[in-house]
């Protein structure tokens, strides 16, 4: 999707649903999530690239669900501070825990 968007393609998802994809197409918050994806999508990039270097062969590592994305200690920091005004991330609800 994040390479649709980028390139401001036109997909068909089934029969009734044809969506063009352009950044202001979606909801301001979504935009925000929308980069947040493609600076994790960028490192991704950039670590498989490096491994290649030197070991001759991608090994990093692949996420497990499809269409999903592992994201680094920032990225998580990121998508955190973006839905924290939501109290949710995927469902899950966020607490606050400070440790004694």
């Amino acid at each position: 999707m994040l390479n649709a968007v980028e390139q401001g393609r036109v997909v068909s998802y089934g029969k009734a649903l044809t969506f063009l994809h352009r950044k202001e197409a979606f909801a301001p918050e979504a935009q925000q999530l929308l980069a947040v994806l493609r600076r994790q999508q960028s490192v991704q990039e950039s670590l498989e690239q490096n491994l290649q270097k030197l070991r001759g062969y991608a090994t990093a590592a692949r996420s497990p669900v499809a269409g999903g994305m592992a994201l680094s200690g920032e990225g998580l920091d990121e998508l955190v501070h973006l839905y924290e005004p939501t109290g949710q991330v995927g469902g899950y609800a966020l607490k606050w825990v400070c440790p004694p």
